[in-house]
């Protein structure tokens, strides 16, 4: 594939990458794995900008209009241009090697981890009506010993016709 053609590509990738981005910066922290792999998206995508404003550099400074002086000038050091559409060439190469690697990475490692919301909450037969976090259900409250007294003062608390407003730390 021709090297404006590949930059064109590169374009459009790099427009996705950008809006991927930004949408996930709305959505906020979704877990370590694809943070991870968020931010080596988010390296790749700064290489790509990198590749396009060196291609942009190389080739306006390639058709700069000038003096006859400076037309000889640029045939004698056309060798050095096309030097460095090659190595161009080969950056994008290696960009477009990183993102297929990325993508199976993402099918890899997130996709496993997307697939465990569909499994259903446990149901608990204790009487409690949900999951609430930081709270462990494998010990019933009978269980524990030592906070009959604090639970009638909270309960107290909680149901005295007092109508103040009131802070109670649990």
């Amino acid at each position: 594939m021709a090297l404006p053609e590949n930059m064109k590509l590169i374009r459009n990738e790099l427009e996705l990458i950008h809006a991927f981005l930004k949408e996930i910066g709305r959505k906020g922290w979704r877990g370590e794995v694809t943070e991870t792999w968020i931010g080596q998206v988010r390296r790749l995508a700064y290489d790509m900008e990198d590749i396009v404003d060196q291609f942009i550099y190389v080739v306006s400074e390639n058709n700069q209009k000038g003096s006859w002086w400076d037309y000889i000038k640029k045939t004698i050091k056309k060798p050095e241009y096309l030097f460095s559409l090659d190595e161009i060439a080969s950056e994008i190469n290696r960009i477009n090697r990183e993102l297929k690697q990325l993508s199976k990475s993402r099918d890899r490692w997130t996709k496993p981890l997307d697939s465990w919301a569909d499994i259903p909450p446990v149901s608990y037969e204790t009487g409690q009506e949900s999951y609430l976090p930081g709270h462990d259900f494998s010990v019933n409250d009978e269980e524990l010993v030592g906070i009959d007294k604090n639970r009638e003062t909270l309960l107290e608390s909680l149901h005295s016709e007092d109508c103040s407003l009131r802070i109670i730390a649990v």
